[in-house]
C-alpha cells in the first residue's frame, strides 16, 4: 500500500540521491542522510557515525558501479507510508544497468525509514537485501580503509 503524499517524499530522495551518485557528488548526497546513519543488510549492520565513515561508503558505491559499467542505476518506488507525521516507511527497487541497458545483476529491494527534520526529510536508516553472492554484494563490500561494523 502506497500513500501519495509518502510517495512523493520518497520518490524525491530517491532522485536526488541518485543524481547525486550519477554525478559522483557527494556533497550533493549527504545533505540527504541523517547521522548516525544505518545500514542495514542479511550480513549485518554498519553503523556510520561521522561524515567521514558516509563518504567511505559513497566511495565504495561509487568504485562498485565503476568496476561492474554501471552506466545506470534506475530506482523506483514500490510502497510508502507514514510510519507517523514525522517518519515515512519505504521500499523501492533498484536496478543496475550497462550503458546497453543490459542488466548488471538481478534488481534488489531496499527499504528506508525517512525522517522529518528541521532542514527537510534526511534518510535515517536503508536496509538493503542483496542475494548471496549477487554482483551487487560489492555495494556493501567494506570502503576503503575499513568501516565501523556494528557489533
Amino acid at each position: 500500500m502506497t500513500d501519495p503524499a509518502a510517495e512523493v517524499i520518497a520518490d524525491e530522495l530517491l532522485y536526488l540521491t541518485g543524481r547525486a551518485i550519477a554525478l559522483g557528488d557527494f556533497d550533493m548526497f549527504k545533505v540527504h542522510f541523517m547521522l548516525p546513519q544505518i545500514l542495514e543488510s542479511l550480513d549485518g549492520e554498519e553503523i556510520m557515525q561521522t561524515e567521514h565513515d558516509l563518504r567511505r561508503r559513497f566511495d565504495a558505491v561509487q568504485a562498485h558501479i565503476k568496476e561492474n559499467d554501471v552506466a545506470d542505476l534506475v530506482r523506483s518506488i514500490v510502497s510508502s507510508e507514514f510510519i507517523d507525521a514525522d517518519t515515512i516507511g519505504s521500499t523501492h527497487v533498484s536496478k543496475a544497468l550497462k550503458e546497453d541497458g543490459t542488466p548488471v545483476g538481478p534488481p534488489f529491494p531496499t527499504y528506508s525509514v525517512i525522517r522529518r527534520t528541521r532542514d527537510g526529510w534526511k534518510i535515517l536508516r536503508t536496509h538493503v537485501v542483496l542475494l548471496k553472492n549477487s554482483i551487487h554484494e560489492g555495494y556493501l563490500a567494506s570502503p576503503p580503509n575499513g568501516h565501523d561494523q556494528a557489533p
